[in-house]
């Protein structure tokens, strides 16, 4: 293993975990947004 492989490796998990990062946050909006929906729908149909 040479330095370089080595950073280009540690590059490539940065960039995975930045893509996962924005993917959770974006699953916790949806998350959070169909709860509020769901509350409303609640309400409505009692």
């Amino acid at each position: 293993m040479t330095p370089n492989t080595l950073n280009s490796q540690d590059q490539s998990i940065k960039q995975v975990t930045k893509s996962t990062g924005k993917r959770a946050r974006f699953i916790s909006k949806l998350n959070s947004y169909g709860s509020k929906l769901g509350l409303a729908n609640a309400v409505r149909y009692k």
